[in-house]
């Protein structure tokens, strides 16, 4: 009982391989060895021991969810949202982050990946004040999850865990001509 092991929170670990650099400036992350960052909230729950993911199915993680918020997103869904987007994520976790990273869409732009990381500097400006409101203000990228025409799911993905930060059920966080 005595002799378990704690996780070690290290790495923040990204599809893309994107390294992010520290800078004195960031006082709410956790630098690891590898110059990467672990939001401070996250600190002893994301236990990432190696880079290869891709392989692994999905965890899901509610520690940063901003539930608080009530703007031009919110996590206030209807009934039918909720079981959607509850039905998406049982999928989700039957996949492995090889074959969510994978998977495309079509539009008349033509073929996209359907589930990506997106530079933290793209948000709108309502979206990058939460992010500093919240303490996540000097992260430079998050995941989101495409679950229809404009539903968009957004967080951040630690080793093979995705912590969702919020519910866009009108694309308003990264508004395009949709």
């Amino acid at each position: 009982m005595g002799n378990r092991k704690k996780p070690v929170a290290t790495r923040a670990v990204v599809p893309n391989g994107t390294r992010r650099k520290r800078t004195a400036a960031q006082p709410e992350f956790v630098p690891d060895s590898d110059d990467r960052h672990v939001p401070k909230a996250l600190r002893g729950i994301a236990d990432v021991t190696d880079d290869a993911i891709a392989d692994l199915r999905p965890l899901w993680g509610l520690t940063l969810m901003d539930d608080d918020h009530d703007g031009s997103w919110t996590w206030r869904m209807k009934p039918e949202e909720l079981a959607a987007l509850l039905r998406f994520l049982k999928e989700m976790e039957r996949l492995r982050w090889r074959e969510i990273w994978a998977q495309m869409f079509n539009s008349k732009g033509g073929s996209h990946r359907k589930h990506h990381c997106m530079p933290a500097g793209e948000i709108c400006a309502e979206a990058k004040r939460r992010l500093d409101e919240i303490g996540l203000g000097e992260q430079e990228e998050l995941f989101r999850f495409r679950l229809g025409n404009k539903a968009r799911l957004w967080g951040i993905v630690l080793g093979r865990t995705f912590y969702p930060i919020w519910w866009d059920g009108d694309h308003k966080v990264y508004p395009t001509s949709v």
